[in-house]
This record gives C-alpha cells, sequence and structure tokens, in this order.
C-alpha cells in the first residue's frame, strides 16, 4: 500500500492531485519491513483533480511495486491512465 505514488501529467496551470483515497489492505507482517497493508490482484484508488481542466483530459503516472507470497520483490511498475 505504501508503494503507491500517483503524478500529474500534462495538466494546466493550477490544476493538481488531491489526497488519494486507497482501501485499507491486508495486513501482513514481512520479515525485512515488519507490519504492512497489502493488495492482492487488484485495487481501486480515488484520485481527486482539483482545479479546473477547462476540458482538457490529463494523464496520471501510477507507480507502485508488487511482491511475490515468497518475499522477492518486483521492480517498480510505472503506468499511464488518462
Amino acid at each position: 500500500r505504501d508503494k503507491f505514488k500517483f503524478n500529474l501529467k500534462n495538466a494546466p496551470a493550477g490544476v493538481s492531485l488531491g489526497e488519494v483515497i486507497l482501501p485499507e489492505g491486508e495486513t501482513k507482517h514481512d520479515e525485512y519491513f515488519g507490519k504492512i497493508k497489502v493488495f492482492h490482484n487488484e485495487v481501486t484508488a480515488q484520485i481527486p483533480v482539483i482545479g479546473d481542466l477547462k476540458g482538457q483530459k490529463v494523464q496520471v503516472e501510477v507507480v507502485y511495486q508488487g511482491c511475490a507470497e515468497a518475499g522477492i520483490c518486483y521492480p517498480p511498475i510505472k503506468k499511464q491512465v488518462r
């Protein structure tokens, strides 16, 4: 849960992202990171866009990282969402 990052791309001046709302997630104990929150398969985030888009579509860059149950984490993944 704490590895998610959201960045606004190509937005008009004065437009920003508000506070991202993620579900609570499942609490797990990791031997290296301690108590963490995780999601399985998929997750939905609510990301408010603050300001006047002036009819323009913007992109949000989403960065996240997955890990296997065996304790191996994959490199962070970046995706663009319109």
